[in-house]
């Protein structure tokens, strides 16, 4: 049987069916897939399923490594791990490994858009950007303060750190402090 994994309808099949799982797993977004990958190891956890699981996780690290290939990843060391995971059906591990992976090609992609915008002069424009999420997240103290912590930082992974904490943050008061253990570690 073939099945589109992209256009399958899988509201009627039970939520702890594999193939369901595996179309979660397919549709969902890199950061979605652990929740999904951690229920694959709840429902494939029994010594009945050793065989299935295997499986599973030799499809997923053909898959993931086929994604990681295409987008300019090769790290031998890694893809061992991948199957070390794959021979001890460590799915709970093999996907925190998949979702740090794809966090650091993220904040790799970032850096690289921030250095980018700093050789064509945009520093500027991009503390101007962060005082204004921090603003438009938080209050117009918190931008202001933020920019005045952001006035010498020229290094686009320190810049993309702050973007980063003005998204996680809950307060304020969080963000400065986050700024400001990000903009200490320049000096």
């Amino acid at each position: 049987m073939l099945l589109d994994m992209h256009r399958s309808d899988t509201g009627g099949v039970p939520e702890d069916n594999v193939v369901r799982l595996q179309v979660a797993v397919v549709r969902a977004m890199p950061e979605e897939k652990s929740m999904i990958l951690g229920r694959v190891g709840a429902v494939l956890s029994g010594p009945e399923h050793e065989g299935l699981r295997k499986a599973f996780l030799e499809w997923i690290k053909w898959s993931w490594t086929e994604d990681y290939r295409r987008l300019g990843g090769e790290d031998a060391g890694l893809l061992d791990e991948l199957g070390r995971l794959v021979a001890a059906g460590e799915v709970e591990t093999m996907s925190s490994l998949m979702v740090e992976k794809w966090e650091e090609r993220e904040r790799r992609k970032e850096a690289q858009i921030l250095a980018r915008g700093m050789e064509q002069g945009r520093v500027d424009g991009i503390e101007f950007m962060l005082e204004r999420l921090a603003t438009r997240r938080f209050n117009a103290s918190t931008g202001e303060r933020l920019s005045v912590l952001l006035a010498d930082v020229s290094d686009p992974e320190r810049l993309a750190a702050v973007g980063d904490a003005v998204i996680e943050c809950g307060t304020g008061e969080e963000l400065l402090a986050a700024a400001k253990r990000i903009v200490g570690e320049a000096d």
